[in-house]
């Protein structure tokens, strides 16, 4: 879903807002809590894709977007939390482990 977001963006196609969506890559998580907070602290309307271990990465943003009332979107890859051998099995343990931050 992000690589089509980023090819509309690279094409300039307008979103329903009438507005080309700007697209920025971070390099870690924590980062890019820090800028979706920033975003909206701005009067951005912002998004971000992660995936399990990136989300508890933004689980300080989290609270503090949280207790703000920032609104924002959070798409979430759900999958298992890595331990000593990857795993690529979906749960929702990352998730649960978010649900006090008061962001979802």
């Amino acid at each position: 879903m992000a690589e089509h977001i980023d090819t509309w963006s690279a094409q300039g196609r307008l979103n329903v807002f009438d507005q080309v969506t700007c697209v920025e890559q971070l390099q870690a998580e924590g980062g890019a809590a820090g800028a979706l907070h920033g975003a909206m602290t701005g009067g951005a309307l912002g998004t971000t894709f992660t995936a399990s271990q990136g989300l508890l990465l933004m689980l300080p943003n989290l609270y503090k977007m949280a207790g703000e009332q920032l609104p924002a979107v959070l798409h979430v890859a759900a999958r298992s939390i890595a331990t000593h051998a990857l795993s690529i099995h979906g749960e929702h343990s990352d998730i649960m482990a978010c649900r006090s931050s008061g962001a979802f």
